[in-house]
């Protein structure tokens, strides 16, 4: 679009090529410089850019694409394979799944010996959701909410093991709330997996993967 701003070791190179851009840029027809720097590069690349053959089929989209489309739920936003995978999967895989996930949470917190999370383990086992299920919790939640900072108040990282039990017990909580309550989704308390398990999450991750394949 603007031949005459150019530079490098030898900016006349192209000179010869360029005579027609040059002389449409001066000509002050705005529609012309486009035409003209396709010609370019045909003449320098030897390749010819044909038009479109009128008779090729063509693809039409009737939707607007987002331009960011995002997963709809929190586990797919930090895993959307499992997210997927665990969707197509029946409920009461998802049941499976979530009972055994997280059962290590706990135990990799220490939450496990806490008869108020053993008793929610054991309705989560049995289908129970909402209600006397989850509502249990919530005095662990608040009491393990303290844990977040530390004795000059800082927030402590999400990675560390007191933050760790927090994340564990709002999983449960999470996994023991029906569908569309407050907008949260069972599958989402598998989200912060990373964070609680760290480098064990991986192999426990596969593992899902091979129930969910089988």
């Amino acid at each position: 679009m603007f031949p005459n701003e150019r530079w490098g070791k030898n900016p006349q190179a192209l000179d010869l090529e360029l005579i027609v851009l040059d002389e449409a840029v001066r000509s002050g027809d705005p529609g012309l410089w486009r035409p003209a720097a396709m010609a370019v590069v045909e003449v320098i690349t030897g390749v010819r850019l044909d038009g479109p053959d009128p008779n090729a089929p063509r693809l039409l989209l009737d939707e607007t694409i987002p331009e960011d489309p995002r997963p709809p739920s929190a586990l797919g936003r930090v895993d959307p394979d499992l997210d997927v995978r665990l969707r197509l999967a029946p409920a009461q895989v998802h049941l499976t799944v979530l009972h055994w996930a997280i059962s290590e949470f706990m135990k990799a917190t220490g939450l496990d010996d806490e008869p108020i999370v053993r008793k929610a383990l054991e309705r989560m086992a049995s289908g129970q959701r909402g209600g006397q299920a989850s509502s249990d919790l919530v005095p662990l939640l608040a009491e393990l909410a303290k844990g977040w900072r530390d004795a000059d108040g800082e927030l402590r990282p999400d990675d560390h093991p007191l933050s760790c039990r927090f994340w564990a017990a709002s999983a449960l909580e999470t996994a023991l709330t029906p569908p569309g309550v407050y907008g949260i989704d069972p599958l989402d308390a598998l989200a912060a997996a990373p964070t609680i398990l760290g480098e064990a999450w991986h192999p426990l991750r596969r593992q899902i993967k091979t129930m969910l394949d089988t």
